[in-house]
């Protein structure tokens, strides 16, 4: 079945489609058979933004649109183009030589990003939108981020992984961070099933009304905010948990731990705070180290002594100052602690981490 089919078995037939990371157009057909009426295709590379052009023009209210949407609109961010035809292309830090699928950089393009809403705003106003498409890797998340308002009045989410989602436990880890953030805006997990080429997708449906919008201003309340590690060593400095939380991202560590079983770092907030967003920038002095937090978790509790998965990380690069920090989206959590955790034997060291919450 296609993954229109699925969604009507569940009762959700989508007229208006937002599609991010769309690529050459393959879904272009399945679109137009399913009864789409509006639907906008967003891809950021010319080699393939030429063939989605081709395709979707000929289809009646199908409109190509290229542009690279991320979690804030107007910031410069770099595209690692993938070896495969681009489809795997990323701002996520992408290896010079293959991985375990034979993928590599072969270009980085420096692209101004923008965002689904304001994408939807300053060109599409005039449309409606039930369902958000979000095919790119390593990306969900900084694409959800900003479309915050399109989440708001859309019926449903399909997001699709790469083909690192080898089985229903890989996938369920790829799809958690999403799961709970469209779930702050009254969107539930509906089905998840695996791709042909090895990835996998999950579809998520309005369950309950979106909250109503919360204007008080962001903040982050994890700076100078008293912080702890689970151990020191011959790299570590005076007051070295401070490092991560004093506001100054310099590339290199802020805090660096002994080689140890399970390291950790936690920041204490003082008070329970409702996080929208936790952003981990990796240290980047020294490239060969940024891979240390390939098994990185974050964890939060409100005592300090009951602790909540809020993320465990894919073995992706997570990037720092330069680009492609980590970017947890996590709305409806409220926690006083925020730690790290890595599940290996391995040195623990960041640049900075804050945490982001709506104060008074």
């Amino acid at each position: 079945m296609t993954p229109l089919s699925l969604m009507a078995s569940v009762g959700f037939t989508p007229k208006g489609i937002m599609h991010v990371g769309a690529h050459r157009g393959g879904d272009v057909d399945l679109y137009a058979d399913g009864g789409a009426e509006t639907v906008v295709y967003v891809e950021p590379l010319s080699q393939l933004f030429a063939d989605l052009e081709a395709k979707a023009w000929s289809k009646p209210g199908h409109i190509p649109v290229q542009a690279l949407c991320l979690d804030e609109a107007g910031r410069d961010a770099v595209l690692h183009v993938a070896s495969d035809d681009g489809r795997s292309s990323s701002v996520m830090p992408m290896p010079a030589q293959p991985d375990g699928a034979g993928i590599v950089c072969v270009d980085r393009l420096e692209m101004r990003a923008t965002t689904v809403d304001r994408l939807v705003e300053e060109r599409f106003a005039d449309r409606t939108f039930d369902l958000l498409v979000v095919d790119t890797p390593g990306a969900v998340m900084r694409v959800l981020g900003g479309a915050r308002w399109l989440m708001r009045t859309v019926g449903g989410v399909l997001l699709r992984t790469g083909a690192d989602a080898v089985d229903a436990a890989a996938a369920a880890d790829a799809f958690a961070p999403a799961r709970r953030h469209l779930a702050g805006f009254g969107l539930a997990l509906q089905w998840m099933r695996a791709e042909r080429d090895g990835g996998a997708s999950a579809f998520f449906a309005r369950v309950a009304p979106p909250p109503e919008p919360d204007e008080r201003p962001l903040r982050n309340v994890a700076l100078h905010k008293p912080a702890a590690q689970s151990s020191v060593s011959r790299w570590s400095r005076t007051n070295d948990p401070q490092g991560a939380v004093n506001g100054i991202r310099t590339g290199g560590f802020g805090f660096h731990t002994d080689r140890e079983e399970s390291p950790w770092w936690q920041v204490d907030l003082l008070t329970v705070a409702r996080i929208e967003t936790v952003v981990v920038y990796n240290r980047t002095d020294v490239p060969e180290t940024m891979g240390r937090l390939r098994s990185l978790m974050v964890l939060s509790s409100r005592d300090g002594l009951v602790w909540d998965r809020l993320y465990v990380h894919d073995g992706s690069p997570i990037g720092g100052v330069e680009g492609a920090p980590l970017r947890l989206s996590c709305p409806g959590v409220e926690a006083r602690f925020v730690r790290l955790q890595l599940r290996e034997c391995e040195n623990l060291h960041v640049d900075e981490v804050e945490v982001w919450a709506r104060v008074p």
